[in-house]
């Protein structure tokens, strides 16, 4: 079965109709200003905007989501590169507690299991990596 990119808006369109008579129901309403639309198949399509009745949705390459990065190529380079340099910012925000003699060789493997490697593994089980150069 293919679907169309006519048949696809027609179904998100009829979808979201349905979302926000829901939402008038109880009170709430969509904010236009805040939704936004991220395409991670680049199928092609007339203009960055997406118009249903009277809301128009705008495109974005990228959006942080849950504190993860997401990219519209789905390559996980990005979010590893931050998540790397967020972990070095805690660690060396830290230094101090890990250069204190004050503080036990325990203490300081405590602080970095459950501060600095939290950080830096966040949403790691999600990330496909892939291998370049055949190594």
């Amino acid at each position: 079965m293919t679907l169309t990119l006519l048949d696809a808006l027609s179904k998100l369109s009829g979808r979201f109709m349905k979302l926000a008579e829901g939402a008038r129901k109880m009170g709430l309403e969509v904010n236009t200003e805040k939704t936004k639309y991220m395409v991670t198949e680049e199928i092609p399509r007339p203009g960055e905007e997406i118009r249903i009745r009277e809301y128009t949705f705008g495109k974005i390459p990228k959006i942080m989501y849950l504190g993860s990065l997401i990219i519209q190529d789905n390559v996980v380079d990005s979010e590893i590169k931050r998540r790397v340099l967020c972990a070095n910012c805690c660690y060396y925000s830290l230094s101090p507690y890990f250069m204190s003699c004050a503080l036990s060789k325990d203490t300081k493997i405590y602080l970095y299991k459950t501060i600095i490697r939290p950080i830096l593994l966040y949403g790691s089980e999600t990330w496909t990596i892939i291998m370049i150069g055949g190594g």
